[in-house]
């Protein structure tokens, strides 16, 4: 199965893999920048899947308990089980229930509506329908024998991090000034941590 990926924020990386049975890491079959995210009806053509990919740092993941039996009154009721967590009025902000579980912990994304709303415009100005939206940091592999794997490209100052938890992944993304205090804290802690570089 053929995957698009492409980035929400300009400018438009994208990349198509190939998922098959056994070939570990997917090899990628085409990758580039897009001028516009016109030019990815035309690239996806082939693909199965598309998944376009949200910067880390403009989504918060949370974890919470929702004992409440409606999917749909759990929805309605993530804004204000989170209302005291959060910095920006809960107005100001989409709420997605990525992972739930009436009775036990579930998993909720949070982002600001003016980034959301104008991510969604372009998408519909385009005609692109992604099957998953998801942060870029989940797209990196965490093995069972590594706490957490983070990633930098050359000449970037942003750091992708995944972090294995007992019950779930999460993720976050530092500057490279930042990166120092969170690996003491993996030092601290025993942790194993991987890195491309």
């Amino acid at each position: 199965m053929d995957i698009l990926y492409f980035s929400l924020k300009a400018p438009h990386e994208f990349f198509i893999v190939s998922h098959e049975a056994g070939k570990i890491p997917a090899p990628i079959l085409k990758n580039g920048v897009l001028n516009s995210l016109s030019e990815l009806n035309a690239i996806s053509v082939s693909c199965q899947k598309i998944v376009a990919l949200v910067p880390g740092e403009v989504v918060s993941i949370y974890t919470l308990d929702l004992p409440i039996r409606s999917k749909k009154q759990a929805i309605q009721a993530l804004p204000f089980a989170l209302e005291e967590q959060l910095a920006s009025p809960i107005h100001e902000l989409e709420f997605f229930l990525l992972d739930w579980h009436p009775n036990g912990s579930s998993t909720v994304a949070v982002v600001a509506k003016s980034l959301w709303q104008e991510y969604m415009q372009e998408l519909m100005a385009h005609q692109i329908s992604p099957n998953e939206i998801v942060p870029d940091y989940a797209l990196l592999p965490c093995e069972k024998d590594t706490s957490a794997v983070l990633f930098r490209e050359r000449d970037d100052s942003r750091v992708l991090i995944r972090q294995r938890q007992v019950e779930r992944d999460s993720g976050v993304v530092l500057t490279m000034q930042e990166l120092p205090y969170w690996l003491d804290e993996c030092d601290a802690e025993g942790l194993k941590v991987r890195c491309n570089d």
